[in-house]
């Protein structure tokens, strides 16, 4: 149970680094050969392997998105009864960003995280709105 504890800090604790922007900090809870897996069909989408390759999304995320704020609904723990820092968790979660273009946006989705000794090995997001998500990405200058 404590390792289940553990890990429900860790993800609701990402998620403010999320929100401050600490990309240093989020990375921090990321294996150095993790991946991370973006839906849609989006100059951001596709698969990302290692943290150097993470990082570089995360910044791209930020400079389309000046404003962006995620919010956790829910997180489910596959194994509650956890005594380590290893785990399957599904996250539920909500967001609004504003684009460089000054456009709104608000979509939500749930993410598969595989989380090893502490640190993410896999995060794989499944995002409901897909269209929404594609106009986001897109900029409005560039139409």
């Amino acid at each position: 149970m404590i390792g289940a504890l553990f890990t429900r800090i860790m993800v609701r604790r990402g998620c403010r680094y999320l929100n401050t922007r600490e990309t240093d900090r989020f990375l921090g809870q990321w294996h150095e050969d993790a991946v991370f897996v973006y839906p849609g069909t989006t100059r951001a989408s596709g698969e990302h392997r290692g943290k150097e390759q993470i990082r570089k999304w995360w910044l791209g995320f930020y400079e389309q998105f000046p404003s962006s704020v995620f919010t956790t609904r829910r997180i489910y723990i596959k194994n509650i009864m956890s005594l380590t820092a290893s785990n399957q968790v599904a996250l539920e979660w909500g967001v609004h960003v504003t684009n460089r273009s000054g456009h709104s946006f608000k979509n939500h989705g749930v993410s598969l995280v595989d989380i090893h000794n502490g640190k993410i090995g896999r995060f794989e997001d499944f995002i409901f709105d897909l269209q929404t998500l594609k106009e986001a990405w897109t900029s409005r200058e560039a139409l």
